[in-house]
C-alpha cells in the first residue's frame, strides 16, 4: 500500500491565477502547488509525485481543496485562496519561504 502523506509532511503554496493573462489561453483558476519536506528540503525542487494517491484526500476536502490532482502535486480550490490557506495550516501543512519564492518564480 502506497504511503498517504501527512499535512506536516508537505510544503504548500497558494498560485492564485492572475486577473487577466492574454497569453494563456488555458485557465484552471486558483491552486495550490505541494511539495514533500523531504524531496525540497534535499534536492531544493518540488516533488512531482504527489497526486490522489498519496494525499490526504479528506483533509484536502476539509480545507477546500479539490482531492483529484490537475497534475502531479497541483491541485484547484474549491474555496477561496483566503479560506484554503488558513485551512491548510490549522490541518498542519507547513508553508517553507523557499519554496513559496521558488513556486512564486515559475
Amino acid at each position: 500500500m502506497e504511503k498517504i502523506y501527512k499535512p506536516d509532511e508537505l510544503y504548500f503554496v497558494i498560485c492564485e491565477e492572475p486577473e487577466t493573462d492574454e497569453d494563456n489561453d488555458f485557465s484552471v483558476g486558483d491552486t495550490v502547488a505541494f511539495t514533500t519536506k523531504e524531496c525540497f528540503d534535499e534536492e531544493g525542487y518540488q516533488s512531482d509525485d504527489l497526486g490522489s494517491h498519496n494525499m490526504p484526500q479528506d483533509i484536502l476536502e476539509q480545507c477546500g481543496v479539490c482531492p483529484a490532482e490537475l497534475m502531479e502535486s497541483y491541485f484547484e480550490l474549491t474555496k477561496s485562496p483566503d479560506y484554503v490557506y488558513k485551512q491548510l495550516l490549522k490541518h498542519g501543512f507547513k508553508e517553507n519561504e523557499k519554496f513559496t519564492e521558488l513556486m512564486k518564480n515559475i
